[in-house]
């Protein structure tokens, strides 16, 4: 049994009803479980209730109350519909008698490409990619440096204690975390904004990650991608802007949704490429795009949260000026003042990262 398995576990208890097997894991500093483990969950609980030849392909989620990791999570499961092509579910997530989490889940029989197909590509060309060096033989698609060039997450952490941003304690329980974590992660892109005379709108976060070690069920493959697809989200829309990543008082996940896009396998590398198109009045809108080591799209994610900044970081952030909004460019003044933020932003940061 994979990590991701033991971590997932879910027990039945009476028919369309399920309960986490497991405390489920709260990450360092957050108020409640990590969402993704509540994500997963549902989706597994919603899974058992389909034939075998439905696949998950949409889910729409709502993150309602923080899940506290010392109860047990109850899915109830509605079966909404059963059609020949498509079959539909909704799952409610309780503890102690309230609703903390809903989604709709959307299953469909599996028909390949179909007729049509076309995505997105894996790279933009006008946004450049960091990553340590990397020969021939471990390229990946366009030019991404390969999972094996990339720090690791952990390496990151162990640099910021190193350079005073964490604390002795806090690495610790990222180190212990580690050993017990269902997934890991390897940064194409600083998780830090650098000073690239960029808008917000204009950068990417970009990151390999994947289950570990192998799931050995493929009904289990979608699930690793929901639990790993809330991974560094929300987050994305403060890296994006010249703050430092303590800038928010507050960072809490309203909707979470998932487009799955076909057969894929999340225990092999996924590059993750994030970017924040909006944010305004304490909200901001994420999208991540989850593409194999091939360059194919397996699946795309939106998540909307709220964010609030800490007083003294108030007025800091770069805006979309009117005259940017009606003609698309900017002016030298403008291009200058993001350009100066993001080289203060960027002082304490490891170039190399």
């Amino acid at each position: 049994m994979s990590l991701l398995e033991r971590e997932l576990q879910i027990e039945e208890i009476d028919i369309n009803l399920y309960r986490s097997a497991k405390e489920l894991w709260r990450p360092i500093g957050q108020r409640g479980i990590f969402g993704g483990s509540v994500i997963a969950q549902a989706l597994m609980a919603a899974t058992k209730t389909v034939p075998p030849e439905f696949i998950i392909h949409s889910m729409h989620c709502y993150f309602v109350l923080s899940g506290n990791p010392d109860h047990p999570v109850l899915y109830h499961v509605e079966r909404v519909r059963d059609g020949r092509s498509f079959a539909t579910r909704t799952v409610q997530a309780k503890q102690r008698g309230r609703v903390i989490f809903t989604t709709t889940c959307s299953f469909q029989v599996d028909k390949g490409n179909g007729n049509m197909h076309h995505q997105s590509r894996m790279y933009e060309r006008e946004v450049k990619s960091s990553g340590k060096a990397f020969d021939g033989e471990h390229e990946a698609t366009n030019g991404i440096p390969a999972p094996e060039n990339c720090v690791s997450s952990l390496e990151v952490s162990k640099y910021l204690n190193k350079q005073g941003v964490i604390s002795d304690d806090i690495l610790k329980k990222m180190v212990d975390r580690s050993v017990e974590d269902p997934i890991e992660i390897r940064l194409v892109t600083g998780l830090l904004n650098k000073d690239d005379g960029l808008l917000p709108h204009e950068r990417r976060i970009k990151f390999w990650v994947r289950c570990k070690p192998v799931i050995e069920r493929d009904d289990v493959q979608s699930v690793g991608i929901a639990y790993l697809s809330d991974s560094f989200l929300l987050g994305t829309a403060i890296r994006v802007q010249p703050l430092n990543p303590g800038a928010a008082s507050m960072v809490v996940s309203l909707d979470h949704t998932i487009y799955f896009h076909g057969k894929f396998r999340a225990d092999e590398w996924l590059l993750h490429v994030i970017d924040s198109n909006w944010s305004g009045n304490e909200r901001a809108l994420v999208r991540g795009r989850l593409y194999n080591q091939q360059g194919v799209l397996v699946a795309t994610v939106f998540q909307e949260g709220v964010i609030r900044l800490k007083e003294k970081y108030k007025g800091k952030a770069v805006e979309t000026t009117d005259d940017y909004l009606s003609s698309g460019t900017r002016t030298d003044a403008e291009k200058e003042e993001s350009k100066k933020k993001g080289a203060m932003a960027a002082k304490s940061i490891d170039s190399k990262l």
